[in-house]
């Protein structure tokens, strides 16, 4: 149980880490797409990134298949020292 929130804790900062790259790197790729041509293809490029995007992560949905642990997983992990 305890590696579930371990594992939970490096996921939440890997992300954590690429929204504030996203955010400080963002401005300035779009600043230089809209000066270089104009805003609607910036907003074309966008729309096209995510509807190509789309069907990756349709994909990727079932990637990782969840499966219950078991009663006796469960009592094995109660016997379990958090050191």
């Amino acid at each position: 149980m305890l590696f579930f929130f371990e594992f939970n804790r490096s996921v939440y900062a890997i992300a954590d880490i690429s929204y504030s790259i996203a955010y400080a790197i963002g401005p300035i790729a779009a600043g230089s797409i809209v000066y270089s041509t104009n805003f609607l293809t910036l907003n074309l490029l966008i729309f096209l990134s995510n509807i190509i995007y789309a069907p990756v992560l349709y994909n990727l949905r079932h990637f990782y298949v969840y499966k219950p642990m078991e009663n006796n997983e469960l009592i094995s992990f109660g016997h379990q020292s958090f050191d």
